[in-house]
């Protein structure tokens, strides 16, 4: 049976509930006549019989009913459809300004984290960069030119700020600058470019700080209701995106080169920043949704979004929104993972003692956290591609542009420039491979969880509405998967007044993944309330 107070399920021989202790039994209230005592009518006074029901002079009613209650239980046809009642957001309280002390602490907690995490990341690469600089810099027409000026070249270009705004998926914007006389020739050189940073294993970063936020603060509202303690994630919230967009202004880098020796002149200049505007709105949706998941957690440190389903109406559906995808891109991460690393071990035995010493050995072993990465990104395009979304590689250069895109369906389709380039050999290489018949088997897994996902969505009541609250939460996700993934970058340059521009892009199209994931979804979670029913019949 359900609890009528929180919706929570309750063994059928239950007397209170598990989880608010409310009592569980139900009475029936029955209604019995009072006797009439008085030979009057209350309405107009006249004389009246004690049997009568009504006034004979103005028809005015003599019953009176009063109940009593009976502690014998209700008998149900069939207690597992027993509708519960719906459980409420509650009000949303006001936000006071000691409520905002309370989450300043977490909010600055989410902060040192993240920057403690990107620091680290920050020299574990740092010394391997600068070999690799230096190694290709040395003996080069570049180094004998600049001079003393080569380490500014081979010096560390990426920050503790850059990995923290990489690490909420901020896009870089270059801006390069040259120009002087060689000798042999004079001219200047610029080029604009914006770099499309949708690498999710960066996410990992923030999520760690926000989330050990939300349980910091969580711990300290976990007996109130929803709107109160979501209102803690939105106050980290806005705190951490305040900062991080205060951070966005010291961000990037900017290095300046300048040689005069010898009759030749030359200038080099390279800065990059961070748009203030996208980094506000990236941090606060960031911030809430891993701070709310750290509050969640709190409650009682074993489920993060199952408590959704006794808290919030349809919250069942929406615990099952977040969490198919999640187990989804998981599954399919470590699988490529595990492919990936036994590849680098193959190649590492083949090359053998030719790699002793070089930079490349030095690469091979520190090349997992980029395995790691590149299976994320996979996984989370393959997780994509199987919901019948086409994966589109883009590019053009001036005005000539063209596409190849590929579903697991129907294969490659090319257009424009990309069907006389080398994009027909990649598509007719992929296609010997069968790659195509392993995306078919693999379909297989969200077919299974999302029948899952309506199997335990069945137990609801009105279960097409929440199958509809269902997909719609679900789409909504695999839409902001499709947009954050994207990897590519586009640039302009003038060259002596000559311009040129060129872009490359990696990823799928938001609207069409929208509408096949929620078609797909509730096709799949539909099929589940099917087998629900199937089940309880027998």
């Amino acid at each position: 049976m359900y609890c009528k107070s929180c919706g929570a399920e309750n063994p059928a021989s239950a007397n209170y509930c598990s989880h608010d202790g409310a009592f569980l039994k139900n009475h029936n209230v029955k209604y019995r006549k009072q006797e009439q005592s008085s030979n009057y009518c209350p309405q107009c006074g006249g004389t009246v019989s004690t049997l009568a029901n009504y006034c004979q002079h103005c028809g005015q009613s003599l019953g009176k009913y009063v109940t009593e209650k009976s502690n014998t239980p209700t008998i149900m046809k069939d207690p597992t459809r027993l509708t519960p009642t719906m459980p409420k957001l509650g009000k949303w309280p006001s936000i006071s300004f000691q409520q905002i002390k309370t989450t300043v602490i977490p909010a600055l907690l989410a902060i040192v984290i993240v920057f403690a995490i990107s620091f680290f990341m920050m020299k574990s690469t740092e010394k391997l960069y600068s070999n690799l600089m230096n190694e290709a810099m040395s003996d080069s027409e570049i180094s004998n030119l600049v001079g003393s000026d080569v380490k500014l070249l081979t010096g560390k270009f990426i920050g503790v700020t850059d990995i923290m705004m990489m690490a909420n998926l901020q896009n870089p914007n270059l801006t390069v600058k040259a120009g002087g006389d060689l000798g042999f020739d004079e001219g200047s050189f610029s080029v604009d470019a914006l770099a499309k940073n949708g690498y999710l294993l960066y996410l990992l970063i923030p999520f760690i700080g926000l989330f050990a936020a939300g349980m910091v603060a969580g711990r300290k509202t976990r007996g109130e209701d929803l709107a109160r303690r979501l209102t803690d994630a939105a106050g980290i919230a806005i705190i951490y995106a305040l900062v991080c967009t205060v951070i966005s202004f010291f961000a990037g880098f900017s290095h300046e080169v300048n040689m005069s020796q010898m009759g030749m002149k030359f200038s080099l200049s390279i800065d990059t920043h961070y748009s203030f505007f996208r980094t506000l709105l990236m941090t606060l949706l960031i911030g809430f949704l891993f701070s709310g998941f750290g509050i969640l957690f709190s409650t009682n440190f074993r489920k993060i979004t199952g408590h959704l389903s006794g808290k919030l109406p349809f919250g069942e559906s929406i615990h099952q929104a977040i969490a198919v995808p999640f187990r989804g891109i998981l599954i399919f991460s470590v699988i490529i993972f595990a492919m990936l690393v036994s590849q680098v071990a193959k190649l590492k035995e083949e090359l053998g003692f030719e790699l002793d010493g070089t930079p490349l050995e030095e690469l091979l072993n520190k090349s997992y956290s980029l395995i790691a990465a590149s299976s994320v990104q996979l996984g989370t395009y393959l997780w994509n591609l199987l919901h019948f979304a086409s994966l589109t590689f883009s590019g053009g250069e001036d005005k000539n542009t063209g596409s190849i895109s590929y579903h697991f369906l129907s294969g490659f389709h090319l257009k424009g420039e990309a069907a006389d380039s080398d994009f027909e050999a990649i598509a007719s290489l992929m296609a010997t491979n069968d790659v195509g018949m392993y995306l078919k088997f693999a379909l297989i897994i969200p077919i299974i969880l999302l029948v899952w996902a309506g199997f335990r969505i069945a137990k609801q009541p009105n279960v097409v509405k929440n199958l509809v609250i269902f997909s719609a939460v679900y789409a909504v996700i695999m839409m902001g998967l499709a947009s954050f993934s994207d990897i590519g970058f586009s640039l302009t340059s003038v060259d002596n007044g000559d311009p040129y521009s060129m872009s490359m892009m990696l990823g799928f199209s938001p609207f069409s993944t929208l509408i096949f994931s929620f078609i797909f979804s509730f096709i799949c979670a539909y099929a589940g309330t099917w087998l629900y029913k199937l089940r309880m019949k027998q």
